[in-house]
């Protein structure tokens, strides 16, 4: 009431605080829940029967430590307040939370091991193909339009590097495969390439990875010596 006594008690609200309502109609509010003065619960009741407008809000109670969603109604003969037990519901946003946070952690982890590989990697969805993850060393041989600024999800379209990874998306598993491109200056650079599909525990195959190992240095050392050769052979034969 306006004096801030109990008057009336649902029994959902007695099993809540697991007091008979016998026990605590007729007193205060802060009588009866003394834990609640000074509380969050506390300002808002007192915040809507100031303004004379409802208050909805949720909180931890303090008399049972669960968390409550409220709304707070003033009214000429006091204040009626519904709540209902949200705990199930916050401890499961709460676990939300924590796993997403885990989960942005360990991509992030992932990200800095595979900018600190030698070899470029591309992780893809299957079967959309779908980019997940790719490091930088992955996007300078794939194709020239795949910036930098480019974020997963995008991949160039047609080329070489991406039959092999859809290949890879399709099940099939490409071992020692060579691709090469030619730079703005005319440099010819070489990649060896692997990929096959990421299967899980239950043997399903819901990813792709494509690992690319830059071997232009051995390439341009066979061309040298396949030159060296020729031109043994060529003064042997003279």
């Amino acid at each position: 009431d306006r004096e801030w006594r109990l008057t009336h008690m649902n029994a959902r609200a007695e099993r809540f605080f697991g007091r008979p309502r016998g026990e605590l109609l007729g007193r205060t509010l802060w009588e009866a829940f003394p834990k609640a003065v000074g509380s969050p619960l506390d300002a808002g009741y007192r915040g809507a029967v100031a303004e004379g407008v409802p208050a909805r809000f949720e909180t931890r109670s303090p008399t049972t430590g669960r968390w409550v969603e409220l709304a707070a109604y003033p009214s000429a003969e006091g204040l009626a307040v519904y709540f209902r037990d949200v705990t199930d519901r916050k401890r499961a946003e709460d676990e939300q939370l924590r796993l997403r946070d885990e989960l942005a952690a360990e991509q992030a982890l992932l990200r800095a091991v595979l900018d600190q590989m030698p070899a470029g990697v591309v992780v893809a969805d299957a079967p959309t193909g779908r980019i997940l993850v790719a490091n930088a060393r992955a996007r300078v041989p794939w194709d020239a339009t795949w910036s930098a600024a480019d974020g997963p999800g995008r991949g160039p379209a047609g080329g070489p590097l991406d039959q092999l990874l859809a290949r890879a998306v399709a099940g099939e598993t490409v071992r020692g495969a060579e691709v090469s491109r030619a730079d703005a200056g005319g440099r010819v650079t070489w990649h060896r390439v692997n990929a096959a599909p990421v299967r899980d525990a239950d043997g399903a195959a819901p990813w792709a990875v494509l690992v690319l190992d830059d071997v232009t240095t051995e390439k341009e050392a066979e061309a040298v010596l396949r030159r060296s050769h020729a031109e043994l052979a060529s003064r042997v034969e003279e």
